[in-house]
């Protein structure tokens, strides 16, 4: 009887001290905002997102040492499923999860490197938000944490791209221009007029610098190089054709 009262005992205890750092290692608390369907505009008092973000706020106020200094990252998932293309729901899903983090930006007084995003043409029209809070720990296990914090945007990151490459790669940019004899141009396009058409066209922003293409001087298909991040990219193709003469 006796021993049974002492394995009770020891276990009772053993819970004791384990139970809280469980806890701690499972707080894992997501946050849900809802958006129209095909719009990108971040309602706050709509559907529940000021009750959302009320909580949201308290939480990272409450960790907020560790949000800044890199060791819990805001982990942030945009999804549009509502649109016509894979990349119109990317580009949007985007543009929400950026309303988003700007609402907390400019609230909670977090910065952009404080984030980690990724997009999503699947499941709905929201954004979530996502904090594990940490175990505390060692200076060697905080850095180690924002090691592995910086590892996941730069992997988010690379996903991010690859996922927009897949959504182009084949894809045509339309231009319709005035042209002479022969079908040539007056002038050129340049790589600058190229990139506001992608952005137009397929909802993707890039700097005229990520586009490898040379000038086009005349009506045709021309196959060009879309830089998306580093070492990813897509090749679409630019069709250039005569526009109608008035």
């Amino acid at each position: 009887m006796s021993r049974k009262i002492t394995f009770l005992t020891l276990f009772l205890w053993l819970m004791t001290v384990t139970f809280p750092v469980i806890a701690q290692q499972k707080a894992d608390t997501t946050y849900t905002f809802r958006f129209v369907p095909q719009k990108d505009m971040f309602y706050v008092p709509w559907n529940g997102n000021d009750t959302e973000l009320a909580r949201l706020l308290e939480c990272i106020e409450n960790n907020k040492t560790t949000i800044l200094d890199g060791r819990l990252p805001l982990l942030v998932d945009g999804y549009c499923n509502s649109l016509g293309s894979e990349a119109e729901n990317l580009a949007t899903a985007k543009i929400r999860a950026n309303r988003v983090k700007s609402e907390l930006i400019i609230r909670a007084e977090i910065k952009e490197e404080n984030f980690i995003t990724r997009n999503h043409a699947t499941e709905g029209d929201f954004v979530t938000v996502r904090l594990t809070v940490p175990v505390k720990g060692t200076a060697a296990t905080d850095a180690e944490a924002r090691r592995k914090a910086e590892a996941e945007r730069e992997a988010q990151r690379r996903a991010d791209a690859t996922a927009q490459a897949d959504a182009l790669r084949g894809k045509v940019i339309s231009m319709s221009v005035k042209c002479g004899a022969q079908g040539r141009l007056y002038g050129s396009i340049t790589s600058a007029e190229v990139a506001e058409q992608l952005k137009a066209q397929h909802g993707v922003a890039v700097d005229k610098r990520d586009i490898k293409c040379e000038n086009i001087r005349a009506v045709g298909d021309v196959e060009i190089e879309v830089r998306l991040y580093k070492d990813i990219s897509a090749k679409m193709v630019v069709h250039v054709e005569a526009a109608a003469v008035k």
